[in-house]
């Protein structure tokens, strides 16, 4: 390979030189390292000293030493490597070479330092070409081009040449320098431009000015014009993605709540309000809850200020369905009920119906079945005015868990099967949203403890078709996972394939925060483990098991008290110790059955499921 790379550069190397590159490589292996050494042997000359010849032993040493050879005075100079590999390394998705040479050029300490090298005086205060030119042949090889953002950009060719200089050029302030002056830089492009005789969303200000606001520090953003104007542009951005480009979204979820939180220090509620309103439906849809806790707590304290009643309705809603899927039922419930005394004052029907079916799911969840079933009537009941089909559609769903028991599981199926029939309406269906997945879990669920699986393989195989749809990344997770019941029993997977797909629910449900969830799915993970039957796996359900413990000491409400005693019920099974396992299983049963959770079913059914 090397003799092959050596002819179609057109160079031979020395016996000695030759030796230093395949003696390193030798000792390195890697074939990233017999590239860079080659790179750095094209260089050489017959007379070259040998001790100038001596490669370093690893990847990194060998790129140090690039970075190092390209900085000295009689090359490029150690400012401009150092700032040109710097601002390429803290960009998104890398740079296109006219906003490399814009960026270099806006930044002064470059700047001056090119004047200082040259008599050239250029006729406005901008980098000639060449100069970048001439460090790009150098750097060439290191380099490659990669489309996105609807552009080609230049970026490293291997993420180990990045990861050198983020430790050689980004350490401490500098990144956060870097940072901030791609910020500025991406601040003054339009947010749309013509392409095609069409105007459009610029995509590369889109992508990486949020980006760069996010990582720069707040003190670099006090209030001054141009600050606000940077990050007003990065709200901006994050509001095109929402409208425009939706299927980017989860690339920028993360960039809301730090950008929210700096215009609410800023005091610049009307961008507060405008982001918010623009993203709080998405957020849902992805199930970023504690995004969604954070941004609502600002936007309710601006709508209290600015005396913005339906949009207080809209945000303490929100953080109250935030709140209940993270389990912190009791103030779920405050702030529903406040929200649903703003509706009434405001005689918002949809508001209250919609509100009234929330606060009858949380109450059931706090094992209060009269307060649950209260609610969900009184959504019914102003459903008859609305006739809205999706109010309909999930106060059957929760009256259905609500009020058949074990004894009814046939007729619990009944208002399932009318859900569905609504829900072949492709527009109810995505009203819905995932809460028909629910649906489909739960009822998936029913059949399979009563050995229906082929109705159980139906259920879940429409719910993965659905979550498929609208992109429901923890209904199609757990589709998947509960399909590996059936498929392990009718040998279509092994155990390791089952294994993978419950642990990657229980990563998604642990990234969204969904703690009580998160609890069981645990204990659910580690039956898998005790199917395996190895000592190993004994021992890693039981590890597991442990995992999930901190949680009861978080969130203490009846819902985690059932789920961590499945979960001390799974860990005695992995230990051998049934009679103990019987015990806190029957509890997890009792308690389960209190909320009237469809879960109990799971639980009673756990001995069954393992053949004990």
């Amino acid at each position: 390979i090397l003799n092959l790379w050596l002819k179609n550069a057109n160079r031979t190397l020395q016996p000695a030189q030759k030796r230093e590159v395949l003696n390193k490589f030798a000792f390195n292996g890697l074939p990233l390292f017999l590239k860079l050494a080659f790179e750095e042997a094209r260089h050489w000359k017959s007379y070259t000293d040998i001790e100038k010849t001596r490669l370093s032993p690893t990847v990194s040493g060998i790129i140090h030493d690039l970075f190092t050879r390209l900085s000295l005075e009689s090359n490029h100079g150690k400012l401009m490597v150092s700032h040109s590999l710097g601002y390429l390394a803290a960009s998104k998705n890398g740079l296109t070479e006219d906003e490399l040479i814009d960026v270099l050029s806006q930044d002064k300490k470059v700047y001056e330092n090119f004047g200082k090298r040259t008599r050239y005086q250029p006729p406005e205060k901008k980098l000639p070409v060449i100069v970048w030119s001439r460090l790009f042949f150098d750097l060439e090889s290191y380099l490659t081009e990669r489309s996105a953002d609807g552009t080609t950009l230049l970026s490293f060719f291997h993420r180990q040449l990045s990861e050198v200089v983020e430790q050689e050029y980004l350490n401490g302030n500098v990144k956060t320098n870097r940072h901030n002056a791609l910020a500025r830089h991406f601040a003054l492009q339009d947010l749309y431009v013509e392409r095609d005789d069409k105007t459009v969303a610029n995509l590369r200000k889109v992508s990486e000015l949020p980006y760069h606001v996010v990582n720069s520090i707040e003190s670099k953003f006090e209030g001054k014009k141009q600050e606000l104007t940077v990050i007003k542009g990065a709200a901006d951005c994050l509001i095109v993605v929402n409208t425009e480009i939706i299927e980017d979204f989860n690339l920028h979820a993360n960039e809301i709540k730090p950008i929210i939180s700096w215009l609410v220090n800023l005091k610049e509620y009307d961008y507060v309000i405008k982001l918010t309103d623009a993203t709080l439906d998405q957020l849902e849809k992805q199930g970023n809850w504690p995004t969604i806790q954070s941004i609502s707590d600002s936007a309710i304290y601006i709508a209290n200020i600015k005396d913005l009643k339906i949009n207080n309705i809209r945000y303490q809603f929100a953080l109250s369905r935030a709140l209940y899927h993270m389990a912190q039922y009791s103030d779920a419930i405050k702030l529903g009920e406040n929200a649903l005394i703003l509706a009434e004052e405001l005689e918002n029907k949809a508001y209250q119906a919609s509100i009234n079916c929330h606060l009858g799911s949380v109450w059931r969840f706090e094992g209060d079945r009269a307060k649950a079933i209260n609610y969900i009537r009184k959504a019914e009941d102003i459903n008859l005015e609305l006739d809205n089909p999706v109010i309909r559609g999930k106060c059957m769903f929760s009256r259905a868990i609500i009020e058949y028991d074990m004894d009814n599981l046939p007729k619990a199926g009944e208002p399932y099967g009318l859900i569905l029939e609504m829900v072949k309406n492709n527009n109810i269906r995505r009203r819905m949203g995932a809460r028909i997945c629910d649906l489909l879990r739960t009822r998936g669920l029913l059949w399979f403890v009563q050995d229906e699986f082929k109705l159980a393989r139906a259920s879940w195989e429409l719910m993965k078709q659905y979550a498929e749809e609208m992109y429901g990344e923890l209904p199609l997770k757990r589709a998947i996972s509960r399909l590996t019941l059936i498929d392990i029993i009718e040998g279509k997977i092994n155990i390791e394939q089952m294994k993978h797909a419950w642990k990657e629910e229980l990563k998604i449900l642990l990234l969204r925060q969904e703690r009580a969830s998160a609890l069981t799915c645990y204990g659910e993970v580690a039956e898998v483990y005790i199917r395996d039957g190895s000592l190993e796996s004994l021992n890693e359900a039981i590890e597991l098991c442990r995992q999930a413990e901190p949680i009861i000491k978080e969130i203490n409400n009846l819902h985690t008290i059932a789920g961590i005693n499945y979960v001390k019920g799974i860990r005695a099974i992995a230990e051998g110790k049934i009679a103990d396992a019987k015990e806190y299983l029957e509890r997890s049963e009792e308690l389960f059955g209190k909320q009237t959770s469809p879960y109990r079913y799971w639980v009673s059914n756990t001995f069954k499921r393992l053949g004990i």
